[in-house]
């Protein structure tokens, strides 16, 4: 699974039926690596840092 997510192959599966639903999709933050900015990197890490 984390291969799929890293390679982007996931996204890429993701995006495409999230648009099917009709619901509004934000391209902005899909398209910055899945939301690369809603977090403070310390977030993303183990630990908090």
């Amino acid at each position: 699974m984390g291969e799929d997510i890293l390679s982007g192959a996931g996204l890429d599966r993701t995006v495409p039926q999230l648009v099917v639903t009709g619901y509004a999709v934000d391209m902005e933050f899909w398209e910055a690596g899945a939301g690369a900015g809603c977090c403070p990197p310390e977030c993303s890490s183990p630990g908090g840092g």
